[in-house]
């Protein structure tokens, strides 16, 4: 199989695993637009947001110390992996921290589990699968999706 980095230029294709990790990062980092992503979210709301990587344990415990919330958008945790966190470590939460994970299944990740039981209010992914759903359905439809039956059918 291949990628295509997303420069404009669909021609340059290269292996989806033969690549160093300058590539990988650079071409997540180009697909994404996570910083333009964050500045505009940062002007838009007046939120002191950032983004990191999972490279300093040192660096992501201060963070975390002064965060109120924290969102895992990685897939780490997700069926059928569920044994897997991107933080094993309680210590690194803290009792007024919101944790949220974008997984949906299972309905408690492990990462959520450990945040729970170090004191933090959680929440999974399974409100940002209906409302993209919603938001689906209506531009497919012309409609709106009845969100209010399905939250009484499946989420209680």
């Amino acid at each position: 199989s291949y990628y295509t980095l997303p420069t404009g230029n669909w021609e340059h294709k290269g292996s989806s695993t033969e690549f160093d990790e300058k590539e990988y990062y650079q071409t997540i980092q180009q697909t994404l637009r996570m910083e333009e992503i964050i500045s505009k979210l940062r002007r838009q709301t007046n939120c002191r947001l950032n983004l990191h990587t999972y490279n300093s344990t040192e660096i992501l415990r201060r963070e975390i110390s002064e965060s109120t919330l924290l969102v895992n958008t990685t897939p780490v945790g997700m069926a059928p992996n569920t044994a897997a966190s991107i933080i094993t470590d309680p210590s690194m939460f803290h009792k007024d921290l919101t944790v949220s994970d974008i997984i949906y299944n299972p309905k408690e990740t492990k990462f959520l589990c450990i945040a729970k039981e170090a004191g933090c209010q959680t929440f999974n992914g399974l409100y940002m699968l209906l409302y993209q759903g919603a938001e689906a359905f209506r531009l497919w439809t012309g409609h709106e999706m009845p969100v209010d039956v399905i939250k009484e059918k499946y989420f209680k």
